[in-house]
Parts: C-alpha cells; structure tokens; sequence
C-alpha cells in the first residue's frame, strides 16, 4: 500500500512568528463551537471538521492554511483533506493544548 503524503507542521513559538508577517497564514480552527468560544487564536475561522467537506470553498486557495484543533489530531484529518484539494497547508503541532500565545474569547 502507499501511504499520504505526510502533512508538515509547525510549532507554536514559528506560527506566533508567522502571525505577524505578510502575507499572514489563514487559521483553520477545526474544534467545536463550544471550544472556540473558550479560546482561539486570534483571526482564526472555526468550521469545525464534521463541516469542513461542505465549507471548503470558505477556506481560501490563494493563502498557506494553518489548521488547528485541540491536540492535533482533528487538525491533521482536516490537514490531510485539504492537502488532497490542493491547499497548501500546515498543521499546528500539539493544536491549542500547548498553544504559547494570547488567545480570543467568545464567537
């Protein structure tokens, strides 16, 4: 059998770095309503995962993709979805668990 392309991730401290830059890299929070409310980082787009197959054309072509969740797991499913639509796309190691930045609250 073969195997997927392995999807690429980065850290925390290089995503704080990459949030500040130009262009900025769209944040894909894939987690539940529930759990964006409690805390994201700040611009990300919740379309939780169980949705992401049918709001894919909200997540822009044209931009590197950072997908996020919790600990890295659903981020990855999602991660790998997009890679297979041709996104450019990173997956944040450890997700939200070990994120080492400031983080928005509320919708």
């Amino acid at each position: 059998m073969f195997s997927a392309p392995k999807i690429e991730e980065i850290t925390g401290a290089q995503l704080m770095e990459r949030l500040n830059e130009s262009p900025r890299p769209f944040i894909l929070d894939v987690r539940t309503p529930a759990e964006f409310r409690q805390g994201h980082i700040f611009g990300a787009v919740l379309i939780p995962v169980t949705e992401l197959m049918s709001r894919m054309a909200e997540v822009p072509k044209h931009q590197e993709v950072i997908t996020v969740c919790h600990s890295g797991n659903r981020s990855t499913i999602a991660a790998r979805h997009l890679q297979h639509a041709g996104y450019r796309v990173k997956n944040l190691q450890h997700g939200m668990a070990r994120w080492p930045g400031p983080k928005a609250q509320g919708d």
